[in-house]
């Protein structure tokens, strides 16, 4: 995902509180869009396959969507308290460092889900191929 690309290198380049809170709203925003989307295809297309492979990686999706947006807001705090000693300079490193792995894993977790939905949707393709020669 480009966001995340975007959130790694921001933090690298030692962005402030606006860029890299621009860049975690925009990841929350495809995350959920992504498990809504989800959502309502496990629930309307009746494709229990889908909704058995799928649901697991959805919840964990929007769990690890809620730390990234719960991490946002520590980082928003942290900035706002406005401490230039070694103890602020701390909390605001500790932060940055904790956010790559949040976007890596939202990364990893979306891939699978894309990865599971292919495989089930050839698996259906096929099947329906077979039934009809």
């Amino acid at each position: 995902m480009q966001n995340i690309q975007s959130l790694v290198s921001s933090i690298r380049s030692e962005a402030g509180i606006t860029a890299i809170s621009t860049q975690i709203n925009a990841i929350a925003d495809v995350v959920g869009t992504v498990v809504s989307s989800t959502e309502t295809a496990m629930s309307s297309t009746g494709n229990g396959v889908l909704r058995t492979q799928g649901e697991p990686i959805v919840r964990k999706l929007a769990g690890i969507r809620q730390r990234l947006i719960d991490a946002g807001k520590t980082g928003r705090d942290i900035a706002d308290e406005g401490r230039d000693d070694d103890e602020g300079e701390r909390a605001w490193r500790a932060w940055n460092q904790s956010l790559p792995p949040i976007a890596f894993e939202i990364a990893r977790e979306t891939k699978e889900l894309v990865l599971r939905v292919d495989v089930i949707d050839g698996d259906r393709n096929q099947g329906g191929d077979d039934d009809f020669s």
